[in-house]
């Protein structure tokens, strides 16, 4: 009676409840391709359909280098698949070392020292392209260093005008560092330097905790990438898009030397900076974002001659720290309203006001 109870009760049990199995591949071996071929199962390299309920991937690694790659493809379902990076350390100079295509939706667990690095030009280090979503979790010993090739961002969208646009991208714990390649956002936008090209934008980014390190790219001596947000552009920055910090530590740096990304917000642009975008940092959080070059903002809108504005929110328990007090609605030298328009930023620092409640919109 107690075996036929136990087996009923399995029987009836949620799929949710049923521990996954592990179907682990070593990325030394071979490159991985993990397509879904219905809203529940998908196939990796082809081979016999699995289920995507009842079974997540582990790829395993080497301290050594591998040009294979790893390709999901979501095929148009958004199912959520649960992958699982150990040890895996990628450089590739064809393509990005990981990347999210067609709808892919992936909750990544990322366990001991993980590197992805593309030195292909235009390629992400790890790709999370518009429609696609990644959600990254681990603890504070687990990380992940990812490098975009050039224009690529470090993680997000690859850089070519119209396709470096960015999907949702969530980090939920671990230590993640994110650099941006060429005019290429740490984390969000990919650059678009071609001629007209423009950077970037529009994705959703929310870091919920963990620690965090995202630079922007350098653009090529020209337009540079934000820390978090927009990609740079030979034309036009992208804007900041979505980006909510709730809690955690993170350090934002934009990059670019004439016309730089904002730390946090919109990339640069040689005629338009990108907006800054809807920026909140709620909770607990620790932020410490800066923009070094231009009339970039540490906290907003991409640097240029002009730019759009941003609506930020500020109401953090924790520390907020733009490294040279400019947070604002517009670049510095976009005309009318220029100036830093709360003179608490000018002191650099919210420790005095942890609870500072504060929302800032621009036109």
């Amino acid at each position: 009676k107690k075996i036929f109870a136990v087996l009923l009760a399995m029987a009836f049990a949620p799929l949710d409840a049923i521990p996954a199995r592990a179907v682990e591949r070593d990325i030394s071996v071979e490159s991985i391709a993990i397509k879904f071929d219905s809203d529940t199962t998908f196939k990796i390299n082809g081979k016999d359909p699995l289920s995507a309920f009842t079974e997540e991937v582990k790829i395993t690694g080497t301290p050594t280098l591998t040009s294979n790659t790893i390709a999901i493809d979501g095929g148009g379902f958004s199912t959520t698949l649960k992958l699982t990076l150990s040890g895996v350390n990628i450089k590739s100079s064809v393509a990005s070392p990981l990347s999210l295509t067609n709808k892919a939706s992936v909750d990544l667990t990322i366990m001991g020292a993980n590197t992805l690095t593309s030195a292909a030009e235009n390629f992400a280090g790890l790709q999370v392209s518009e429609e696609n979503k990644l959600a990254i979790n681990g603890t504070k010993t687990d990380t992940l260093t990812a490098t975009g090739g050039g224009n690529g961002a470090g993680i997000g969208g690859n850089g070519i005008t119209g396709s470096n646009s960015y999907g949702v991208i969530t980090i939920n714990n671990g230590t993640v560092i994110a650099n941006g390649g060429g005019a290429g956002a740490g984390i969000g936008g990919g650059g678009g330097m071609a001629i007209g090209g423009k950077g970037g934008g529009g994705g959703s980014i929310i870091i919920n905790n963990g620690t965090v390190v995202a630079n922007g790219g350098d653009g090529d001596g020209s337009s540079g990438g934000a820390g978090i947000g927009g990609g740079g552009g030979n034309s036009n920055g992208g804007d900041g898009g979505t980006i909510a910090i709730t809690g955690g530590t993170v350090i934002a740096k934009g990059g670019g030397s004439l016309c730089g990304g904002a730390g946090i917000g919109g990339g640069g642009g040689n005629n338009i900076g990108g907006a800054g975008g809807d920026i909140a940092i709620i909770g607990f959080a620790t932020v410490i974002t800066e923009s070094v070059a231009g009339n970039a903002q540490d906290i907003g809108g991409g640097g240029s001659n002009s730019g759009a504005g941003a609506n930020i929110t500020i109401a953090t328990a924790g520390t907020v720290y733009p490294v040279n007090g400019k947070v604002n609605k517009q670049p510095k030298n976009s005309g009318s309203d220029s100036e830093n328009i709360y003179p608490l930023y000018a002191a650099k620092t919210y420790d005095e006001q942890p609870m500072l409640g504060l929302k800032i919109s621009g036109g």
